[in-house]
């Protein structure tokens, strides 16, 4: 059973986006633990104090660019293209072919649709998967009582 296709306005387009094939979906996820699990763990390695600063996550940021490869973000951005469409809404047309020119100098709609992409695509796994994960113990509020 195949999920909709799922449309959103960003910078005044429409972008159509329909899940990828299950397939393609799993390497795409594959490269994007092999970025984002360590740099998860430099974000929840850092100190105590700093992790509600903004600048506590340049590092994680830092490693997760260290670690993406400029095959891993042609890989990424053509798996979502070939299933994404753009237009007003009544008319819309294939992303994947005009990839490069319809995005080009326009990288916050780039990162919005490649969002977009990621939210249409594994939105549902990070919700199932934050309920697997146990809710961190209330130190503060215990220490009170």
């Amino acid at each position: 059973m195949s999920r909709e296709a799922q449309d959103r306005a960003i910078e005044g387009t429409t972008y159509r986006v329909k899940p990828i094939a299950a397939g393609i979906g799993m390497k795409v996820q594959l490269r994007l633990a092999k970025v984002g699990a360590p740099a998860l763990l430099t974000l929840l390695a850092s100190p105590p104090a700093a992790k509600g600063a903004w600048f506590a996550a340049l590092p994680s940021i830092v490693r997760m660019f260290d670690l993406l490869s400029e095959e891993d973000v042609d890989y990424l951005c053509k798996s979502f293209a070939n299933e994404s469409q753009f237009g007003d809404g009544a008319k819309m047309l294939p992303l994947g072919p005009a990839f490069d020119e319809h995005f080009r100098g326009s990288y916050v709609a780039l990162f919005q649709w490649f969002r977009f992409c990621m939210e249409v695509n594994f939105g549902p796994l990070w919700t199932w998967g934050k309920g697997l994960i146990p809710a961190a113990p209330d130190t503060e509020g215990s220490a009170k009582g």
